[in-house]
Formats: structure tokens, sequence, C-alpha cells
């Protein structure tokens, strides 16, 4: 199905079929496939977190059509058992938006919001922090 801009969206997985197109980092079953082009450029948010009903999984495929190979992001379990995933869209760029269930749970129905920006204090020029080895401590250093 295909969907447009930012904003929420109808979804309802509690009668799908577990897809056999593309491949998830999770594991996911009774899912479905939504197409979205991003309307700009920059970090998007899709999240299930609060508005459904079911352990939910999310994952993005970069491109239009029935994915073949792994998603380009993939997320389960950041809000208790729903879903947020943020990831960074290019102006124009087709993305296959796929939402399930994780196995050996049930489908459900609620929405799925889309919206521009990322989680407080992250930037499309932020990226991951890279740890090698152990942690023995944490800390927050502040930018001279």
């Amino acid at each position: 199905m295909a969907i447009a801009g930012f904003g929420s969206f109808a979804l309802d997985t509690s009668a799908a079929t577990t897809s056999t197109n593309g491949s998830d980092c999770v594991g996911m079953q009774q899912d479905h496939f939504w197409q979205w082009t991003a309307p700009s450029s920059g970090l998007v948010t899709v999240t299930t977190c609060a508005l459904v009903g079911f352990d939910s999984v999310l994952a993005v495929y970069s491109g239009a059509g029935c994915p073949s190979g792994p998603a380009s992001w993939c997320v389960d379990d950041s809000c208790g058992y729903q879903t947020t995933l943020v990831f960074p869209a290019q102006v124009g760029s087709v993305y296959m938006l796929r939402i399930g269930s994780y196995p050996g749970g049930a489908g459900g129905t609620g929405t799925f919001s889309i919206t521009a920006g990322g989680p407080p204090g992250c930037t499309a020029t932020s990226g991951p922090d890279v740890i090698v080895g152990d942690i023995g401590d944490i800390a927050n250093y502040t930018p001279l």
C-alpha cells in the first residue's frame, strides 16, 4: 500500500499472513508493507509506541517493491513491546516500511506514525557512538 507524507496511518495485522519477501533482523510474522516516499531529507521516526496493542517489529527497506535482501534498518521493543525506528531519509527516495508482530505473538490493530526528526538530541549529522572492547564505566563529557 502506498502512503505519503508525515502523519498517522491505520494498521491491522490481525489477519495478515507472514511475508516471505525480504529478511528481517529479529523475526517477524503477520506483517504488512507500506511504500513511502520521503517528502524531505533528514531523520525520520516511525513508531508504534502506545499506538498498537501487540508486540510490534519495524523494518525499513531502501527502494520500491518487494524487497529481496535484508532490511536497511530494523528494531524491536524500543518502548516496552512496541517499537520506534529512526532512520536517515533522502527527499524523493522510496522506502518499504514493514510492520508485523514478534514471532509467537498475535497481530492486532492500531496506528503507526511517521514524523520528521529523531529523538531529542539527535541530528542528521550525529552518528552512533562506537564502542570497542569492554565497558568499564560510563561518562558524559561536554564538548569544549
